[in-house]
């Protein structure tokens, strides 16, 4: 006869426990043993809330009796019988206080301070590629079981859940569409390995920790296929990538979305679209506060992170097709800098390879003191408008339609302005400073438009004849 120890773990939530499983009580003995058949039911990668531990899967325990080490890094194994094996046994005292503490997978290397600092540490992981061989780390709730009653380690996830999906805005108007690809959706940038060091436990014995010196690169996989069916006038969602297990990281604006799709039209025809967004602009709504928003520019451990990409090719984030920043303009030689985009916050960017995304800020200055705020690219991240041709001279910009006579460089020819240059964007056919006064700025339009004029008659011919 044995006393059964169930071992269930908590779904990934902001340091909350889903479930707990309990096993019944079952004859006493002296052995403490870990029991309960465990349902081989658990997912792929990521372990299901409750009892979803597999038949071969081996946990590391630490436990201790008054203090002492009684279980140390002892590998405890689901079997598939009655009960989770390990040897050799021990027994509990009635009079004994114990801990337990454990660790999955007991195969990835580990270690713990003890009793007195009773925390675990991964001194190095490596998030694997392929979602088929990614694994779950978890790291069990500290347990106080008295002598005689079932052990209950309840497991907690140290990585994130991410997953993203794709469907099409409900802006969007979906007539004359038959159907959505999605031709390609990647994400680059994101870190590969870490190391892990647990720093306490929570009020509810969960452990508390982070993820420290990412390195790497995560190869994520690329999707290439999948449509999205469109039928009286609604389409289906489509999920890109699930129940995927990477490496809790703070992102740097360097990881991007990137999502490439095709609108198949009612009458043959199609047109491809290409998106990007840097993850770290991205905001989410807490689930279990959806008044709660935050900009998930972090991937937290215990956190599922939900992507949902709705797509609207009608919508564009585009404010100027054209730009110049670095003060190089004169004569009318017209080199584009790339577009000014606004983002969800209202503010501006520019971006120089038109792929959607600002790469450099628009930062406001009053620098030729005229009252009204120039925009001005920030490069350096100091907030303040570069000199971006470094001529640290003062130039007023021309104002001649369709055309650049000057410098597009602004400031006082003395102190931190002098010589800063202004964003230059062209208003109407006109190069004008970006100033203030142009906002509010909206998107333009980006369905194709037409309209119609006849044009007169090239020229007339005149013939006189007489008939005779």
């Amino acid at each position: 006869m044995y006393l059964a120890a169930a071992l269930a773990f908590a779904g990934c939530s902001k340091n909350e426990i889903l479930i707990d499983q309990h096993s019944d009580l079952v004859n006493r003995t002296l052995a403490i043993e870990f029991g309960e058949a465990v349902p081989d039911n658990a997912t792929r990668a990521s372990y299901t809330a409750g009892a979803s531990f597999q038949v071969g899967d081996q946990i590391a325990v630490f436990g201790y009796q008054d203090g002492n080490a009684l279980f140390n890094d002892q590998i405890v194994t689901n079997d598939g019988a009655a009960v989770w094996s390990y040897s050799p046994v021990k027994y509990w005292n009635i009079n004994s206080a114990y801990e337990f503490y454990a660790f999955f997978p007991a195969s990835l290397g580990h270690s713990f301070g003890g009793h007195d600092a009773p925390y675990f540490s991964v001194p190095t992981f490596t998030v694997a590629d392929a979602k088929d061989d990614q694994v779950d780390v978890m790291i069990a709730k500290k347990n106080q079981t008295r002598p005689y009653n079932t052990v209950d380690l309840v497991f907690n996830h140290i990585l994130s859940n991410v997953n993203f999906y794709f469907k099409v805005a409900s802006a969007f108007d979906l007539t004359g569409i038959s159907s959505i690809e999605v031709k390609n959706f990647d994400i680059t940038g994101l870190k590969s390995t870490g190391k892990y060091d647990q720093t306490g436990i929570s009020a509810s014995n969960v452990a508390v920790g982070a993820w420290s010196t990412q390195s790497g690169t995560y190869d994520f996989p690329a999707v290439t296929t999948g449509t999205v069916a469109v039928s009286g006038g609604t389409a289906n969602s489509l999920t890109l990538a699930d129940d995927l297990l990477l490496l809790p990281q703070t992102f740097d604006g360097s990881e991007i979305i990137k999502v490439s799709y095709i609108l198949n039209y009612s009458d043959g025809t199609q047109s491809t679209f290409d998106k990007s967004v840097k993850l770290a602009t991205i905001v989410g709504t807490l689930a279990s506060n959806t008044a709660q928003k935050d900009v998930l520019n972090v991937w937290k451990p215990n956190f599922r992170y939900n992507y949902i990409l709705a797509v609207n090719p009608s919508g564009t984030n585009i404010i100027f097709t054209e730009s110049d920043y670095d003060g190089t303009l004169t004569g009318g030689d017209e080199v584009d800098n790339g577009v000014i985009v606004i983002d969800d916050s209202g503010n501006l960017w520019v971006d120089v390879d038109n792929d959607g995304i600002g790469d450099y800020p628009v930062v406001w200055e009053d620098i030729d003191g005229d009252g009204k705020l120039e925009g001005g690219v920030d490069r350096d991240g100091d907030g303040k408008i570069d000199d971006v041709d470094q001529d640290g001279t003062f130039v007023t910009p021309g104002t001649a339609t369709g055309d650049k006579t000057t410098e597009p460089s602004d400031g006082t020819t003395t102190g931190d302005n002098a010589g800063k240059d202004v964003i230059m964007v062209v208003v109407d056919g006109t190069w004008v400073q970006l100033e203030d006064v142009l906002g509010p700025f909206n998107p333009i339009k980006s369905d194709i438009e037409f309209t119609a004029t006849v044009e007169d008659w090239s020229d007339t011919y005149d013939a006189d004849y007489t008939v005779k």
